[in-house]
Order: structure tokens, then C-alpha cells, then sequence
């Protein structure tokens, strides 16, 4: 007599632990809950608890509050970013400039996350922005707060325009244009970063 049974590993190992140890045997609920260390659980029950406290790379789920992996994940809808997602920036200014006393660019302290960038080029009154080369000076948040209304210094070749940011504003000096070596390069972009 040759007999075949067709059984899943599953019914198999629920059925040999029943038989030795049914009293030892986790419910569903007992899986799921995972309270009880005394009890034994199938290898569904096993995947099933450990999906119930695991945060998957896929799809959505519920955690404490939405997450979802196909867009940027968040927690407390706050949208959480790494170095390499964060590309936040705001144009302040764009064009050409000497950036004297007279030359101001508002701005909103809000905009501000991290710090201001400017972006000095090459300049002539007949031929504008040359663009054979750009200055780039990041001036970050914490430095121009704690420095309100003070000078900074932006370095070009072997000079520098002077710029002062106050509570939402960036203005130039008169230098900036009065110095034969200053006129040799304007403020072409100022961004919020």
C-alpha cells in the first residue's frame, strides 16, 4: 500500500507541535499581540507578529500615523529629508549689480533655513556679466542673526564687496562702486538656502 498525503509546511509543523505540545501552542491573537514568551508560534503567526511591528519599505502603512515610502516618508506630517533631498532655495536677486548704499534686496527671515548664498561675477558697464568666472559666498543663518547690521565681507580677486543684512534686508556700501577694483565685479544672484 503506497499512500501520498499533500500537506503545506505550514499544517505540518502546526500539526507536529499540536501533537507534542498543544497547551504550548500560541492563538492568532497570542501571535499578533506577542505578549506571551511561553507559547510557540507556526511560522505564519511568527511572519504575521513581526509584520504587525515592522515599518516596511514598501507601500503604505499605519505607524503611529501615515508612512508611505513612495513619496518622501514623514513623521508627524513633517516631511523627513536627508542631505541629498534637501534642496530648498529661494532666488532673492538676479541680474547684475554693484550693490552700493543705494542697492537693497529684501528678503523674509522665514525663508531663510540655513543661510544666504551670493554669487559675484566678472562685470563691465559696456558688456554686463562676462561670465568667465563667478565668486560664491555662503553667509549661514546663524552668522548674519547674531551679526545684525554688521559688515561681511565678500572676497573677489584681491578685493571684496561689503554687504549688511539686518532683519530683512541686505544692502551694499558705496565702496562697492567707488573702488576701481570693487567696480570690476557685481552681485549677480543672492538665494536663500
Amino acid at each position: 500500500l503506497n499512500l501520498e498525503i499533500e500537506i503545506s509546511a505550514n499544517d505540518h509543523i502546526e500539526s507536529t507541535i499540536a501533537t507534542y505540545h498543544r497547551e504550548n501552542l500560541a492563538t492568532q491573537e497570542e501571535a499578533e499581540s506577542g505578549e506571551s514568551d511561553e507559547k510557540l508560534m507556526t511560522p505564519l503567526a511568527t511572519k504575521q507578529a513581526i509584520e504587525k511591528r515592522s515599518i516596511l519599505l514598501i507601500g503604505d502603512q499605519n505607524v503611529d500615523g501615515a508612512k508611505n515610502f513612495l513619496v518622501t516618508p514623514t513623521a508627524n506630517n513633517k516631511k523627513l529629508l536627508t542631505v541629498d533631498d534637501y534642496s530648498y532655495s529661494k532666488n532673492l536677486y538676479k541680474g547684475a549689480m554693484y550693490f552700493t548704499d543705494t542697492n537693497s534686496i529684501p528678503f523674509s527671515i522665514d525663508d531663510v533655513k540655513t543661510g544666504l548664498v551670493f554669487v559675484l561675477g566678472r562685470y563691465n558697464s559696456t558688456e554686463g556679466v562676462l561670465g568667465t568666472g563667478f565668486y560664491t559666498h555662503i553667509i549661514r543663518k546663524e552668522a548674519f542673526i547674531s551679526r545684525l547690521s554688521k559688515e561681511f565681507r565678500l572676497t573677489i580677486a584681491d578685493t571684496y564687496k561689503s554687504i549688511f543684512i539686518s532683519n530683512g534686508l541686505i544692502k551694499g556700501e558705496v565702496d562697492n562702486y567707488n573702488d576701481a577694483t570693487k567696480r570690476l565685479f557685481a552681485v549677480v544672484e543672492v538665494n536663500a538656502i
